[in-house]
């Protein structure tokens, strides 16, 4: 990242911060009119294999929106996902040269709107759309086993994402709007949607039913945020759980596994517990503020079991399983 290159917004497992200080961020979907609860504005950028890229009257608006004190958060439509009723170019990542015009669109973003709108812009959204989405099949040759299909596909989406979000500009916060809301588990939902595969992707979740790394997209009050078309009213203050929830490894979440998840998110929810989900892959990352880990009784990998010694060495409390010594 150059020097001179401002980050005003970052974010972690906790939320959002605006040079350092937490940010709660209230996003308004269309920009008229300015809504007083928001402090954060969509604008949409057309950028379909037919659009000409040329975002003039997108600037004006911005313009207008940063006069008002508020930020932006760009909405790059690709087409991946019929945002504008037009299904012109659904995810394919064997697409190549669809990859490489996507590419040129961010690019053009970094050159026509970031240098002049970088110290009002939040962040960047490059897909808003389901998961699962049958569109998604259009075109792809891997043959699936039974029982690995969704996890293959939001792999391979995270990836694609990952590979597009690289000709961002290094201090811009990428998104992707996911709607889940055909996911009937939670535990699998917080499965396919671990921060251990959307590492450096910001989510915001339509249909979310457990807490979650990212904002609430039109419904929900398990995220660190709101992105809607009208006030929810949410607080402003982060969660700070001190109770996790240990996900294992993909290889490890059989059915047995995710229905005993299942059982024990429906639990604390309805105990009205806060409390974080923590993939094993970053345990040691996200175990922070946490005084016990509730773990499930047969998932467990040799690499799982150090990291779960070093949370009781750490002083924490593991519940649901005995780790010997």
């Amino acid at each position: 990242m150059s020097p001179s290159e401002p980050v005003l917004f970052t974010s972690d497992h906790h939320g959002f911060y605006l040079q350092g200080v937490p940010f709660h961020p209230q996003i308004q979907e269309g920009s008229e009119p300015l809504m007083d609860w928001s402090n954060t504005v969509i604008i949409y950028l057309a950028a379909h294999l037919s659009d000409d890229l040329n975002w003039s009257k997108e600037k004006e608006v911005a313009t207008k929106i940063a006069a008002d004190g508020k930020y932006i958060l760009w909405e790059i439509d690709l087409g991946l996902y019929p945002v504008r009723g037009i299904n012109s170019h659904p995810f394919n990542p064997e697409d190549s040269a669809s990859f490489y015009s996507f590419s040129l669109a961010i690019e053009e973003f970094s050159k026509q709107l970031w240098p002049t709108f970088k110290n009002t812009t939040f962040g960047v959204v490059l897909y808003r759309g389901s998961f699962p989405d049958q569109l998604w099949k259009s075109g792809l040759t891997h043959e699936l086993t039974e029982g690995d299909e969704e996890l293959f596909y939001i792999q391979m989406f995270s990836e694609y994402l990952h590979r597009l979000i690289s000709f961002l500009p290094d201090a811009v916060l990428p998104f992707a709007l996911i709607d889940i809301q055909r996911i009937g588990s939670m535990a699998k939902a917080s499965q396919l949607l671990s921060k251990a595969r959307f590492e450096y992707l910001n989510l915001a979740i339509k249909g979310a039913k457990t807490p979650f790394s990212g904002i609430c997209w039109e419904e929900g009050c398990y995220g660190q945020g709101w992105l809607g078309s009208v006030d929810r009213k949410a607080s402003s203050s982060m969660v700070m759980p001190t109770v996790g929830v240990y996900f294992p490894q993909d290889e490890s979440m059989n059915q047995a596994v995710i229905e005993e998840l299942d059982g024990l998110l429906e639990d604390l929810k309805q105990k009205k517990v806060d409390f974080r989900i923590v993939a094993e892959e970053r345990l040691t990352e996200l175990w922070d503020g946490l005084d016990r880990l509730i773990v499930p009784s047969h998932a467990i990998s040799a690499s799982g079991k150090r990291k779960l010694l070093g949370f009781i060495a750490a002083g924490g409390l593991v519940e649901g399983i005995t780790i010997p010594s």
